[in-house]
């Protein structure tokens, strides 16, 4: 269960600004918290503030010897241009840095930036609890965090928190991160689904889709996987796409759908939908159909992205392409990014 958190985190946009090799501490055993100097609030997107969009972005930071944040990244984003916006205000802070024995130290520090319209209504229970979620995801994947992150998983699913009851409820489910309890995990994940929570219709449609612990209905568990879908979870999106773009018993191979599913969340999700998208808009040999520009942009964005297996197919399709076109390439990258 493990690649389920993994994979959850996978899906949150990834920024990291400003990576520093030098040796990290964390706060305690006589490293002293260090403290904000200089403090610039951030300004809002064209599109955040067209839309009203308010929220609370999480990053982890470094605050090194010399008080200035290092290894920027963002654990719980708003998106809307804002986790960038975030990042600019960030990098302009100064801090007294952390202290061990009398001596400066890089130490490891996590900072929130709110955004807020006055007079407008906002949810900060929600919201509190939505970054609480992601940032324990992120510390899922660090073994000296792993254990508060899960208690604090477990904490938000005892406040019906749905997304946390979804996640619990598969590793009740696995017996994997907490103790095995398969009835109390399907409870658990059907409430989260009663509650039109994305994970939790794609966690229960997968299980009646697969037969497993509840009864095999495969026409129940798509409809669940598509309502997902709908509500944007992009576990659900990148099942369907990998579902019509492979075929099996269930479900016929339909290479349009499965281009459609991918690009549903490949401008904004992680690079496996971008890889999986790019691999489809490549022209079959002998065939007109595909877009060999898009397919080396989403390819490029998929290997900048960490996906190894981008690289040699974008570099053999671009060895391909006139220089007009690898300009349209160029172009068409950043443009994807903001769709």
């Amino acid at each position: 269960m493990v690649k389920l958190a993994a994979l959850l985190l996978a899906l949150i946009p990834s920024i990291a600004i400003g990576q520093d090799n030098d040796s990290v501490m964390h706060v305690g055993n006589g490293v002293s918290q260090p403290r904000v100097l200089h403090k610039v609030d951030p300004t809002f997107s064209k599109e955040a503030e067209r839309e009203k969009i308010q929220g609370t972005a999480v990053y982890s930071i470094v605050v090194d010897k010399n008080g200035r944040p290092r290894n920027i990244e963002l654990l719980s984003p708003i998106g809307y241009g804002l986790d960038e916006k975030g990042i600019e205000s960030i990098r302009k802070w100064v801090f007294a840095p952390g202290m061990k024995d009398g001596m400066p130290v890089n130490v490891r520090a996590t900072i929130e930036i709110n955004f807020r319209f006055a007079g407008i209504a906002f949810d900060s229970k929600t919201e509190g609890q939505r970054t609480a979620f992601n940032t324990a995801l992120h510390n899922l994947q660090t073994a000296d965090r792993k254990p508060k992150a899960v208690e604090s998983i477990t904490k938000l699913a005892a406040e019906k928190y749905p997304s946390a009851m979804s996640l619990l409820g598969e590793w009740m489910i696995e017996g994997s991160e907490v103790a095995k309890d398969v009835t109390g995990g399907i409870d658990l994940i059907g409430k989260a689904a009663d509650k039109y929570d994305g994970n939790g219709l794609f966690a229960l449609g997968k299980l009646s889709v697969e037969g497993q612990v509840v009864p095999a209905d495969p026409e129940k568990g798509l409809k669940l996987i598509r309502e997902a879908s709908t509500n944007g979870t992009r576990r659900a999106q990148l099942y369907l796409g990998m579902k019509y773009e492979s075929g099996d018993a269930i479900m016929a191979a339909d290479l349009e759908r499965a281009r459609y599913y991918f690009r549903l969340c490949a401008a904004r999700a992680a690079a496996v939908f971008q890889f999986h998208l790019g691999k489809l808009l490549i022209p079959a040999p002998g065939e007109t159909k595909g877009d060999p520009v898009q397919a080396v942009a989403w390819l490029e964005l998929a290997r900048d992205g960490s996906v190894k297996e981008a690289e040699p197919l974008a570099l053999s399709l671009r060895e391909k392409l006139s220089q007009e076109e690898i300009r349209r390439v160029e172009k068409l990258k950043p443009q994807l990014m903001r769709q």
